[in-house]
């Protein structure tokens, strides 16, 4: 009889434990989500974003001296000075190789 008594408790125990952690973080979640009143498109102001090489500052336009590649990697280097870039990695990568 007390097995099942101690068991009870467990379980119990156990619930209680497992509302706390998963029911109460939810509820407290649910009062932050508060309805916007304002509108949430976005609005265009007649801007357009341009970037610009990291290393000489030259405007980058996407196929001309920027790879397609690099816009939805976020490197903001032109085909130039990524080019310097790839021939000092090949001389380091010669240095390691004792070449």
């Amino acid at each position: 009889m007390k097995f099942k008594q101690k068991l009870e408790k467990t379980k119990q125990m156990l619930l209680g434990v497992w509302q706390f952690l998963v029911l109460k973080p939810l509820a407290f979640i649910t009062n932050l989500i508060v309805p916007s009143q304002e509108s949430t498109k976005s609005e265009t102001t007649g801007q357009k974003l341009t970037r610009h090489c990291i290393a000489c500052g030259v405007e980058l336009k996407e196929g001309v001296n920027w790879w397609k590649s690099f816009v939805g990697k976020n490197h903001y280097k032109c085909m130039d000075c990524y080019a310097i870039r790839r021939e000092e990695n090949k001389r380091k990568k010669l240095q390691r190789e004792g070449k």
